[in-house]
């Protein structure tokens, strides 16, 4: 839906079904989309520490859809006092 002509779309549901998103970054200037992932069952198997996270960074991109997503269930502000630079750069 709506992807560049000649493009074609690659689902990442097979790889990542049992994944928890953790984060989406993008720069637009630079075409750029990071992903954070936390996949709990992979940390374990692995033996892998507890803040393991996968991450997929993707160089290029001409367009992205989210299919589902859910709301942030709680509050978040930012912390006083914090310049933009660090707000930018906070997980």
């Amino acid at each position: 839906m709506n992807l560049p002509q000649g493009t074609t779309a690659i689902s990442l549901w097979a790889t990542l079904h049992d994944a928890e998103l953790v984060s989406i970054e993008s720069d637009l200037l630079r075409r750029a989309l990071r992903m954070d992932f936390d996949i709990e069952h992979l940390r374990s198997f692995h033996h892998l520490p507890g803040d393991f996270k996968f991450v997929l960074r993707l160089n290029g991109v001409q367009s992205a859809r989210v299919v589902r997503y859910a709301v942030w269930p709680g509050q978040f502000s930012v912390p006083p006092g914090i310049s933009r630079e660090q707000e930018s750069t906070t997980r």
